[in-house]
């Protein structure tokens, strides 16, 4: 198996509870990319990593492992949605202050075009919103790629 992309020294793990309120959601995020926490089990799992990281903007790649290609080998539509959910939710994470937490309530994604692709997503959320803007995708070579919205409660 590759090694994660994201992982410190190969260290996959929970994040430290103690780092939720010591460190706004940008911070971790900040330093998840910086290896210097640990990848989470399921980005290692489905090798979905951050590439860029800012306030309302978080970049992650990914590449599906055989394991998750459909009979047509293809990246399967689970696969796909887990990495928009990814983003959506990284970039809601982005604008956390300390010791607050989000969760994805609703999901739509529109499949356009087969994987590999990159994804960018900018948020416009605050602790308020309810409801965000389509995501924005954009796959290598300027082709059309799946497309997701979500309506996260915002913080808690």
């Amino acid at each position: 198996m590759p090694e994660p992309l994201g992982a410190p020294a190969g260290k996959v793990g929970p994040i430290p509870r103690e780092a939720f309120s010591t460190l706004t959601g940008l911070e971790i995020l900040q330093r998840l990319m910086a290896k210097t926490l640990p990848t989470p089990p399921f980005a290692a799992t489905m090798h979905i990593f951050p590439i860029q990281v800012e306030r309302e903007l978080v970049a992650l790649t990914g590449e599906p492992l055989h394991k998750f290609l459909n009979p047509l080998e293809t990246a399967h539509g689970g696969w796909t949605a887990t990495l928009l959910d990814s983003a959506m939710g990284c970039a809601v994470h982005s604008v956390l202050g300390l010791g607050q937490a989000y969760m994805t309530v609703e999901m739509k994604v529109s499949y356009f075009k087969a994987l590999p692709l990159d994804i960018l997503r900018r948020a416009f959320a605050s602790s308020g919103e309810r409801s965000l803007p389509p995501l924005e995708t954009r796959a290598r070579e300027g082709r059309e790629s799946p497309r997701g919205s979500a309506s996260p409660p915002g913080a808690a």
